[in-house]
């Protein structure tokens, strides 16, 4: 018998936080139980803790739960298992081919909106763009606005590409490498990135769900070259960023002053650091100068 065909919803929310507590501890593993019932049944959270009875539930229902159990004990992250993640109010499809949505990547989004709200027709474009969330909430916040994504992976550019497509975004897309961009891009007035930047020698601090299952080329850049992405999107900024333009990463926050420099470096001004609700370093914009 299915250990999870149980009487009602606080039965199986019980049972599922025990199993997934020795290895995630209570507060999250209560949480991921919560996410995965509501998930499948389409209950709140009011519904779960009530009681509702799951007699009437197929067995299909409870081997998903099953096998999504499985997947959870192998650490595997519950936005993978679920194939979605909330970012600023909206839900996005994701799988491991493109990292899970920080919060402290919706402060990246928060600050911008702020900054260029009152503005329009402004052009913007997101680089490395993953799942396409700042992209697509730059595209859906702000006002009548064009807003870029450049990807260099086909597979993340198709999820990118998927979600705008369920959120109705108008985002122009783009495989390629900032590394090797081509020559074929119009003038922006923002450039927002969140490259990767965990040191590979953090990789030890690193939780298990997210080394072993988050894409390494999204995270990680090598300890003798940390700011190599932020050294080649400034670059592409010499072409394609306006003077007066501003400029906004999302950092580590060991690579605050690092990733100023290179800015300094380039004659850029207002270069600001900004720190997120933990407060860590994590946000640095700069403007063009003229």
């Amino acid at each position: 018998m299915n250990p999870y065909r149980l009487p009602t919803s606080s039965d199986l929310l019980r049972k599922l936080t025990e199993e997934l507590e020795v290895l995630y501890g209570k507060n999250e593993a209560k949480s991921i139980s919560f996410l995965l019932i509501e998930n499948i049944f389409g209950w709140y959270k009011t519904y779960v803790i009530a009681g509702e009875p799951l007699e009437g539930f197929s067995d299909a229902i409870f081997e998903k739960i099953a096998s999504h159990m499985a997947r959870l004990k192998n650490f595997e992250p519950i936005q993978y298992v679920l194939n979605e993640a909330h970012f600023y109010g909206r839900k996005y499809y994701v799988d491991s081919s493109v990292l899970v949505p920080r919060p402290e990547t919706e402060e990246l989004v928060s600050l911008i909106i702020s900054q260029h709200k009152s503005k329009s027709e402004i052009k913007i474009i997101d680089i490395g763009t993953g799942s396409g969330c700042i992209a697509i909430t730059l595209d859906k916040e702000m006002p009548p606005t064009e807003v870029y994504a450049m990807e260099i992976n086909k597979d993340a550019l198709n999820i990118a590409r998927k979600n705008a497509s369920l959120l109705n975004s108008k985002v122009m897309f783009v495989q390629d490498d900032i590394f090797n961009f081509q020559p074929s891009y119009p003038m922006f007035d923002v450039v927002v990135s969140n490259p990767p930047y965990v040191t590979e020698s953090e990789k030890g601090l690193m939780h298990k769900n997210v080394l072993d299952h988050e894409p390494s080329l999204a995270l990680f850049v090598p300890d003798e070259d940390p700011v190599r992405y932020y050294q080649a999107i400034v670059q592409f900024c010499d072409y394609y960023l306006k003077e007066g333009g501003k400029i906004y990463f999302e950092i580590n926050e060991r690579l605050g002053n690092k990733v100023m420099d290179v800015l300094r470096q380039r004659n850029y001004k207002e270069i600001y650091l900004f720190k997120d609700f933990n407060n860590k370093n994590r946000i640095v914009s700069a403007v063009k100068s003229n």
